[in-house]
């Protein structure tokens, strides 16, 4: 049944050579105390408001569900597996992650307000920001997204602390 599946972009839901699972499969590695009351989440280095979060704290953040299909390299698949948890965008507007100016709805906000105070149009004023950094334009969401990512991923294993410019070289240095 669930190979005549497709997505909404026409590809097969399941892969070739997957067999399907009622429920996700242990994934190994070592466990770790399992308690709640032992967890902690620290955001901290590049951030306004550095951050301890115990597991109640994280989820007063605003948990959120999420079905996905998942799939295994090792050959199974998990169809509308469900997941609930605090996505890393909530977490890190908790922090105040601090990139440069980045195109936002926020900085579009800013745009349009000195617009209306200065007589400026929003493009203007967008443009004035954008000829004070140095890679002339203001960043993407997804270029912060991905500093942040790579910060998070085993490649920056041995990075125990860091100030992280994401601003196109405005900061000349730290």
């Amino acid at each position: 049944m669930a190979r005549g599946l497709t997505r909404a972009d026409g590809r097969p839901r399941l892969p070739p050579g997957q067999r399907v699972l009622t429920r996700l499969k242990p994934m190994g590695g070592v466990p770790g105390d399992p308690s709640p009351g032992h967890l902690r989440l620290r955001v901290h280095g590049a951030v306004s408001t550095a951050l301890t979060l115990s597991l109640p704290d994280l989820l007063a953040l605003g948990a959120e569900e999420h079905t996905c299909d998942v799939h295994c390299v090792t050959g199974w698949s998990v169809l509308d597996a469900t997941f609930s948890g605090v996505s890393i965008a909530t977490v890190l507007e908790a922090a105040g992650v601090l990139p440069g100016a980045t195109h936002t709805a926020r900085l579009t906000g800013l745009a349009e307000a000195k617009a209306a105070a200065t007589g400026q149009t929003p493009v203007d004023i967008l443009a004035g920001m954008a000829a004070k950094v140095p890679a002339g334009r203001v960043g993407q969401p997804e270029e912060v997204g991905h500093a942040i990512a790579f910060l998070c991923s085993p490649a920056a294993g041995y990075i125990s602390g860091i100030n992280l410019p994401v601003d196109g070289g405005r900061t000349p240095c730290l």
